[in-house]
């Protein structure tokens, strides 16, 4: 049965139905784009999110709403005599119930890991991340690394990155835990090696910048950040830097990102959080 031989009235039902199914099924691709993309916002894709560094001391963090992530210090990894050396967060922190924590590794380079050593030192460090997801069942679903990997340190750290993902998967308590690194401004403006690095997520660190803080701001006003890899993005920030905050908001960096994390030099207050939100979070 042809269109030709409907009535009027049937042919406009016809009609509406084909563009309803049309609309429908463009809806559903377009749903399936955007999920399969590069989603820059690993927790909160609707709107944007923060998280509040909780570093190496005491932090009575009770005041936060639950739209609010902790990506706490978990402790340091320092590389020393061809091995990992874990040095442990001894401070406590206080959360709400319901907050989503982040561990976050800082590694220090105290000295160069001969190729032979390599593999056992980063045995060492990946065993150690994975028995602190056993031992800490409030964390989020996430591990942060924080390595200012030298140049000659950065195929260590590719190697690394492939090893904590096998063994994070190896277990059913880590499988589906995700893997957030923190970034240099550089390595997204000029010096770019992390195509290929196996995360799910990159912090761009934009505070701290040294001497090179005037460079870094003059760069952006002509150069985009660019990880180079299809990991999420989010950028890190300083409460203690107004003016480098103030910087990057007229660059419209800090209103476009879908994800801030913040750091605080002193302890968090209520009142800092406040503060440090409005400044720079609300748009």
């Amino acid at each position: 049965m042809g269109l030709k031989n409907k009535s009027p009235r049937s042919l406009l039902k016809s009609l509406f139905a084909a563009v309803g199914v049309i609309t429908l099924t463009f809806w559903v691709l377009s749903s399936m784009s955007q999920a399969d993309g590069n989603d820059s916002n690993l927790f909160q894709p609707d709107k944007k999110s923060v998280s509040i560094w909780a570093w190496d001391r005491f932090d009575d963090l009770s005041f936060l709403k639950d739209d609010t992530s902790v990506t706490s210090y978990a402790g340091t990894f320092y590389l020393r005599d061809n091995r990992s050396i874990f040095d442990p967060r001894k401070k406590d922190l206080i959360c709400p119930k319901d907050t989503a924590r982040i561990p976050s590794f800082r590694i220090e380079s105290v000295n160069k890991i001969d190729e032979d050593y390599e593999e056992s030192a980063i045995a060492g460090i990946c065993d150690t991340i994975k028995q602190y997801f056993r031992n800490h069942s409030e964390c989020q679903k996430m591990v942060q690394i924080d390595f200012d990997a030298r140049t000659s340190e950065r195929d260590l750290y590719k190697k690394l990155l492939v090893k904590l993902r096998q063994t994070l998967k190896s277990a059913q308590y880590t499988s589906d835990v995700k893997i957030s690194i923190t970034a240099l401004a550089s390595w997204c403006l000029k010096d770019k090696w992390m195509q290929n690095l196996d995360v799910d997520e990159i912090v761009i660190m934009l505070f701290s910048l040294g001497q090179d803080k005037e460079d870094v701001l003059t760069d952006l006003k002509d150069t985009n950040l660019d990880t180079g890899n299809k990991a999420s993005t989010a950028i890190g920030i300083s409460a203690n830097e107004p003016q480098t905050n103030e910087a990057l908001k007229i660059l419209g960096i800090i209103n476009d990102a879908r994800k801030v994390y913040i750091f605080q030099s002193l302890p968090w207050t209520k009142n800092r959080f406040v503060a440090i939100t409005d400044e720079v979070i609300a748009q």
